[in-house]
């Protein structure tokens, strides 16, 4: 494979986790990797490194830098696995639900607005049209309240700002609307809990978790569900926003 066609994959790869690329380049990626920080740990700092990085490209290059950065080899490579979990199509995560620990087989969604989560993929999928992704029920008992977990961006407002204005437009339509206020679980963000009515198995409840971009927006996401399923499909979403992470 010539360096230009390996430096093309790995990058398809990393900006599309869902593509043939990432299956076919993972181990082999990894394997020269960590080839090379067993060099790095036998050459001991001679000359051998830019041999290393001669041989591999630009692209996995890149990964080995940030070990060579690293206090010790042994530092390298907990970052290096702590890397590695985005490269993986599927993993275990542990969600609890109705009070109750279950291992749950998980893909990975990377959204195109800059995004990484896991979700449930035996009880949903995600329906994207490159702003909003949603995550939603594969199948739906018919009559079934509407529920799904929606991804989008503001690029343009803080969370304060977007929850003064959410809190508005919920009001017209829910009884029952808590202020927003800031959380730490499932992770930190601003969120806004609304419910209406609260006493039939099919009320309406919309939650938002509002997260700084850190680049002055807003990463958006809105959890629709109903009374029943407060504690089946809200407490799984919620579980998949643990491993919400935003990508630079």
């Amino acid at each position: 494979m010539t360096r230009e066609r390996f430096d093309k994959r790995i990058t398809e790869a990393l900006h599309k986790m869902t593509d043939r690329a990432a299956y076919e380049m993972q181990d082999e990626n990894w394997q020269r990797i960590r080839k090379g920080i067993k060099e790095m740990e036998q050459s001991s700092g001679s000359g051998r490194r830019s041999h290393w990085n001669r041989k591999v490209g630009i692209g996995v290059s890149a990964a080995v830098l940030v070990l060579v950065l690293s206090i010790s080899t042994r530092t390298g490579q907990a970052a290096l696995e702590k890397i590695r979990q985005y490269f993986e199509p599927e993993k275990i995560v542990e969600y609890e639900v109705e009070g109750s620990r279950e291992d749950v087989d998980s893909r990975l969604q990377q959204g195109e607005i800059g995004y990484v989560v896991y979700y449930d993929q035996d009880r949903y999928k995600v329906v994207e049209d490159g702003k909003t992704d949603r995550i939603v029920m594969r199948d739906p008992a018919e009559g079934m309240p509407e529920v799904y977990m929606e991804i989008s961006q503001d690029a343009d407002k803080l969370p304060e700002e977007l929850a003064v204005k959410l809190e508005a437009e919920l009001r017209k339509d829910f009884s029952r609307v808590e202020a927003p206020i800031n959380v730490s679980e499932p992770l930190e963000a601003v969120f806004i809990h609304a419910i209406n009515g609260g006493t039939k198995a099919d009320d309406p409840i919309v939650d938002y978790y509002l997260i700084s971009n850190k680049k002055g927006g807003t990463f958006i996401i809105k959890m629709k569900y109903f009374l029943e399923a407060a504690e089946g499909h809200g407490s799984r979403f919620r579980s998949m926003l643990r491993d919400f992470t935003i990508l630079e």
